[in-house]
């Protein structure tokens, strides 16, 4: 009955995080839209907006740093 549960549960949550991008993908109401940040989904009319991402993600500072170290890491690929 537990594995039941969890299972049940788990589909829940994997529709829930594909819901945004059949939202997305599927409808006319953000057609013709690129490049905007969609920052959640919980089934509310304002979570279908665009928004702002994190301020940090405006930093080119540290956007470049990042990529850096993401290089090093993935050895210059």
């Amino acid at each position: 009955m537990l594995h039941l549960v969890l299972c049940v549960l788990s589909i829940n949550r994997t529709l829930q995080g594909a819901a945004l991008q059949v939202y997305l993908a599927s409808s006319p109401n953000v057609e013709g839209l690129s490049g905007k940040y969609f920052g959640g989904f919980s089934g509310g009319a304002r979570d279908k907006n665009p928004t702002f991402s994190a301020p940090a993600s405006y930093d080119e500072n540290l956007c470049a740093g990042l990529w850096e170290l993401s290089e090093e890491l993935v050895g210059g690929i």
